[in-house]
């Protein structure tokens, strides 16, 4: 492989496509710290591309620990996973664990790096954040904390994503912290937590075989579980309109109300999902992206896929409204 291919190579076995979930939390942080007299954009780039680099990072070793205890095997003789192809590039022998817990190590240093430069210049914070993160990255899959196996891998993910993520990007950007980024970080978490547990919902039964005990392994209940789900998907809907009115936040964020179609949308196609309602579902152009949708039907995936892509779509609009709402603020 020429280093293209390879770069190319281990990107797609990261999951960029997935990366969305971090930029836009770190992009919408910086947008918000365009409000600051203190802001520098010079850091705010290093944050943000340090975030991508620590993201795939936990991707990859995230795919590493679960080929390592077995969980892919385990997995792959179920046959009805969605994530029956997980580390496939693994199991087709197109490289090995070595290599893989190589390259996320990699990835980890380059965050590492950036992160270090951002500790050299904003200080102590920025340590105690990175730290934080790192423990609970590395740890989500890896043992003996395992915390994806063990009950908090959705709550760990919206943490991580959230506050950590938003709150160390705004403190690079600004060297302050904010009320309000406080109160976004845990909107745009808690959006962030519902792509995971939307995704562990439609994944349950193989989650439990392979005992790994997700949130929804483990409300054991639909009803609990639908109303978990709704929880997540409008709790940020709360915050927004609870900082308008009390923490002076711009006006301009009740936008956000209009992808409360989508929310419901979301809501309906779960309650369809654990109910066993199968319906045939195709996407509409104002319910975002959906990436490479011919292919995902041909190989059969597209009852996960459109639930996947709408929690994650809810979390993306959301966020481009916050960073519109805060960049003309900015500008006025």
């Amino acid at each position: 492989m020429n280093l293209f291919k390879t770069a190319k190579f281990w990107f797609e076995n990261a999951r960029y496509h997935a990366v969305a979930q971090s930029l836009w939390a770190a992009v919408t942080a910086v947008c918000v710290a365009l409000n600051h007299s203190s802001f520098n954009l010079k850091y705010s780039v290093l944050a943000v591309i340090g975030v991508i680099f620590a993201h795939l990072s936990i991707n990859l070793l995230d795919d590493y620990f679960d080929f390592k205890i077995g969980s892919v095997d385990k997995r792959n003789e179920l046959g009805n996973s969605i994530r029956k192809g997980k580390c496939k590039y693994l199991t087709e022998g197109k490289t090995t664990p070595k290599q893989l817990f190589a390259c996320a190590c990699i990835f980890g240093l380059i965050a590492l790096i950036l992160g270090g430069i951002l500790f050299y210049y904003r200080g102590l914070p920025i340590l105690i954040i990175a730290s934080i993160a790192i423990i609970l990255g590395f740890f989500y899959s890896a043992p003996p904390l395992k915390l994806s196996y063990n009950g908090f891998g959705e709550l760990v993910v919206g943490l991580m994503f959230g506050p950590l993520l938003m709150n160390g990007v705004f403190y690079c950007a600004t060297g302050t912290v904010s009320l309000q980024l406080l109160l976004l970080s845990f909107a745009i978490g808690s959006l962030v937590t519902n792509i995971v547990y939307v995704h562990s919902i439609m994944d349950m039964k193989a989650d439990g075989a392979v005992g790994k005990k997700t949130l929804a392994v483990l409300l054991k209940k639909n009803y609990f579980r639908l109303t978990a789900l709704v929880f997540f998907a409008i709790y940020p809907y709360w915050i927004i309109g609870t900082g308008i009115l009390r923490y002076k936040m711009p006006e301009l964020l009740w936008f956000v109300f209009l992808t409360l179609p989508l929310t419901a949308v979301l809501v309906k196609f779960m309650v369809e999902y654990v109910n066993g309602i199968k319906k045939e579902h195709q996407p509409k152009f104002w319910m975002g992206q959906f990436e490479c949708w011919d292919r995902i039907k041909s190989i059969g995936i597209e009852w996960f896929m459109i639930r996947w892509f709408l929690a994650r779509n809810i979390m993306v609009f959301f966020s481009m409204i916050i960073c519109a709402a805060y960049i003309v603020t900015a500008i006025n």
